[in-house]
């Protein structure tokens, strides 16, 4: 496979290596979805309770459609335009709720500290920072460019 990781203007993943750390930790993540989700959720509240509102009460739906997100970024690694157009509307989406640039530093604060903790999963740090990579990657599709942690 060729990962054309140029898309919105990130450079980043240039080995199918890369993409695959992904894959096969994403399957423990989807292993322990609710709980990932959970944790998560409540991280980002914590960080920011000023976004708690753009949310639903009941945040099963919710957590279920991030989960489905990382599913379909994650299976489609190899398709440059298929994840172009998904993220680009799903930033244009997100204007529209009001997210702004140091949400996306919440959130990706978020999923790391997510990603470290969580011991049912037991992503190595590599693995964690091939996840913090994809979360750039998303992020700069939607239209917000973050420096690298890393």
């Amino acid at each position: 496979m060729v990962f054309c990781w140029l898309l919105c203007g990130v450079a980043t993943w240039p080995t199918a290596h890369n993409a695959l750390v992904v894959e096969e930790s994403f399957k423990r993540i989807a292993a322990h979805a609710d709980l990932i989700t959970e944790r998560f959720y409540a991280k980002v509240f914590d960080a920011a309770p000023e976004v708690r509102q753009l949310f639903p009460d009941d945040m099963r739906v919710q957590r279920n459609k991030i989960i489905e997100l990382f599913a379909f970024i994650v299976n489609n690694l190899d398709k440059p335009d298929e994840l172009k157009q998904r993220l680009v509307g799903l930033g244009q989406r997100h204007q529209t709720y009001g997210v702004h640039k140091v949400h996306f530093f919440v959130v990706r604060a978020a999923l790391l500290e997510t990603l470290r903790e969580c011991e049912e999963i037991r992503l190595t740090p590599a693995e964690r920072q091939e996840w913090d990579h994809l979360f750039c990657f998303m992020a700069a599709g939607m239209g917000v460019n973050l420096p690298s942690f890393s």
